[in-house]
This record gives structure tokens, C-alpha cells and sequence, in this order.
């Protein structure tokens, strides 16, 4: 009975105390490029009107922890060149996305094959991002970015 006890405590701590990793705008030099968008995610005046007053979290960037933590993983071991760590980051990275704050965590997804340079499956990403929450998504600052890249390269 110790044993099983034991192991719900850990579930729970590793998937209840720490549900989100959040930033203020005070810490943007401190948040990594992807997250920066989601300081941004209201774009138009329709987006605006759709915000609640329990949308106080929408000027935050806001993520799953877990997933942040994968994300991170992923970017470390892609500098470093340790690609089993890093493709076992992505693997994480994209098992835990339905968790909490799914739409941000599609879009660091999204931003990983985006530097695999798997373009067209970044924008998957992104559009299922869209289609979870289409007002009030950073989502749209990265499709933005890729369309940009593209008309660049011609």
C-alpha cells in the first residue's frame, strides 16, 4: 500500500504543482524567441472583444510546464548535436501537448519542425493550434513568419 501511495505522490506532484510556466512582459528578455508572440497573441479588435475579465493570463505567456520543459530539452540537445536526446525531447514534446494550455504548446511543436525545416508540418501544427482557439493565438505571428519566409526566398 506504501508503494502505490508513494507513487501518486509523485504523479501528483509532477502533474499538478507546477501546471504552468508563466512570463510577464517584465521578463521578456528572459523568454525564449517562440514565446515572445504569445505576449501579442490579441491582434485584431475582434480578438479584443473576445477576451473575458478571467483573461488576465492572455498579457502573460503562459505554458505547460511539462511541455515547456520538453521544448527546452529539444532546443538544448539541437545546439549541443546529442540528436537522439533531442529527437527524445521533440517525442516528449509532442506526447504531452494535450495537457494544459494546448494551443501554446502546438505552437512550440510547430516552431521545432519550423527548425527541422519541415515547414508544411509546422503549419499543421499551427492550424490545429488555430482551429483549439481561433481568437487570441500567437499561432498566427508564426504562420505569418513562415508565409513571410517563403515570398523572401523567391
Amino acid at each position: 500500500m506504501m508503494g502505490r501511495r508513494k507513487k501518486e505522490v509523485i504523479d501528483i506532484l509532477q502533474k499538478e504543482v507546477a501546471l504552468c510556466t508563466i512570463f510577464s512582459r517584465h521578463e521578456i528578455n528572459c523568454v525564449p524567441g517562440q514565446l515572445v508572440a504569445e505576449f501579442y497573441r490579441t491582434i485584431t479588435v475582434e480578438d479584443s472583444g473576445c477576451r473575458l475579465r478571467s483573461d488576465f493570463w492572455m498579457d502573460l505567456a503562459v505554458v505547460d510546464s511539462l511541455s515547456y520543459l520538453y521544448y527546452l530539452q529539444y532546443l538544448t540537445f539541437r545546439t549541443t548535436g546529442l540528436l537522439s536526446d533531442k529527437d527524445s525531447g521533440f517525442t516528449n514534446l509532442h506526447s504531452t501537448y494535450r495537457e494544459y494550455h494546448t494551443e501554446t504548446s502546438l505552437n512550440l511543436i510547430g516552431h521545432c519542425c519550423e527548425l527541422e525545416g519541415r515547414f508544411l508540418e509546422a503549419w499543421v501544427f499551427y492550424k490545429m493550434s488555430v482551429n483549439l482557439r481561433p481568437q487570441n493565438n500567437a499561432a498566427y505571428w508564426h504562420m505569418f513568419r513562415i508565409i513571410g519566409g517563403l515570398i523572401n526566398r523567391l
